[in-house]
């Protein structure tokens, strides 16, 4: 299958620019501040970041492809290497696996954790999201040409009415 990646497509999207702002602003502000509760908050800024542009991208191709706007056939591994998704979740798994080696407190190690826990769910559920809409168009029933059948497809016996023989 010739497959072409759009990548024009792929870097003008504002979901793609916004959360490349949130992950760099959230990365300086966290190895720049010394304040804990500054970096608290920005490891929960960049996974819950990382988490809703997963959740939202997915949402936006399991559309497309209850469209019919996808391709048919598998997926394949260079596809899924262009998919921003993916990326994000690997993002995600590498920050959370920096922060709970570097970070010397444990309540970022276990928020860094829950984090990429959490893209990784996110990903699966969106995954999982496209392919069911990719299914339902893929098995949907095509429409019955014959006339003399009844509205849910069956077709209705002749029979004769025992009624009318009454004495």
């Amino acid at each position: 299958m010739n497959y072409k990646i759009n990548w024009r497509q792929k870097f003008s999207s504002s979901k793609f620019w916004s959360l490349l702002v949130v992950v760099f602003m959230s990365t300086v502000a966290r190895f720049i501040s010394g304040d804990l509760a500054t970096r608290i908050a920005t490891t929960i800024t960049r996974f819950g970041a990382l988490v809703i542009y997963i959740l939202s991208e997915s949402t936006v191709d399991a559309a497309r492809a209850a469209a019919g706007e996808w391709h048919d056939g598998p997926i394949s591994w260079r596809q899924k290497l262009s998919s921003r998704k993916l990326w994000a979740l690997l993002d995600a798994l590498i920050a959370g696996a920096i922060d709970g080696l570097v970070s010397p407190e444990t309540v970022t190690q276990i928020l860094s954790a829950v984090g990429a826990l959490g893209a990784m769910v996110a990903y699966f559920v969106g995954d999982v999201k496209i392919n069911t809409a990719r299914l339902e168009v893929t098995q949907a029933p095509t429409p019955s040409t014959d006339l003399d059948t009844c509205a849910i497809g069956f077709e209705m016996p002749e029979t004769e009415d025992e009624d009318t023989d009454i004495e």
